[in-house]
């Protein structure tokens, strides 16, 4: 998750996450409620549609048809505007598959960041767009040229392999070393948690969602 997060913060020269609260009409504390409890529901769509390879296909023909996607990570104005949610819902139709799954986490989203449910409709094909452009830029780690160099053992995409394959493998659970990413570029930051993800939720018994599956739970 942290890979997510980090791909984020250093999105729009590291001003994603200010830009997005501007734009939604949020105060930094609600756009970070707003994001943590968004990004574990995309990651977890991310990860069940792509297990199969007609599913990580399709992935990649949303990123080879939609021509705006690329820009998203780098442009502002492109991201934030009808472009950019065109984009963002052909992306919500791979890793959630319909309408309905997205309301959904939209739903369970609102319970943990208190976040008005249509600020969080209109943020998660923008926030899901985003993402997705940034796993097509070869350097996600590089793409806030005023941020630090990332922590020594943090799988940084380069030139040599590309951003999809290293946040994909993190999405899929492979072990990473070294620390959570460093937040980069000057604006606002969202820190990865240390604690359970607050989009993870809990029977009413206190009891742990059943093999930690979250759209499952959304889906219930």
């Amino acid at each position: 998750m942290a890979s997510l997060f980090q791909a984020l913060n250093n999105a729009h020269d590291g001003e994603a996450v200010a830009l997005l609260g501007r734009e939604f009409e949020l105060t930094p504390k609600q756009t970070e409620a707003a994001v943590t409890a968004l990004l574990p529901a995309i990651s977890a769509g991310l990860k069940q549609s792509t297990a199969t390879v007609d599913g990580l296909g399709n992935l990649f023909a949303v990123m080879g048809q939609q021509k705006d996607l690329p820009a998203l990570y780098d442009d502002a104005d492109t991201a934030l505007g009808p472009e950019g949610l065109a984009a963002g819902n052909d992306v919500l139709s791979v890793i959630f598959g319909s309408p309905d799954v997205s309301q959904a986490v939209v739903d369970q989203a609102q319970k943990f960041s208190g976040v008005d449910s249509n600020i969080l409709k209109k943020l998660l094909p923008v926030l899901a767009g985003i993402l997705v452009s940034g796993l097509t830029q070869s350097g996600t780690a590089s793409a806030s040229p005023g941020g630090p160099a990332p922590s020594p053992g943090m799988p940084t995409p380069s030139g040599g392999g590309g951003g999809l394959g290293d946040i994909l493998g993190q999405i899929f659970g492979r072990a990473m070393q070294g620390s959570p990413g460093t937040p980069a570029g000057p604006g606002a930051q969202i820190p990865a948690p240390s604690g359970p993800s607050p989009s993870a939720p809990t029977d009413a018994g206190d009891q742990s969602v059943p093999g930690g599956d979250l759209l499952g739970y959304i889906l219930r």
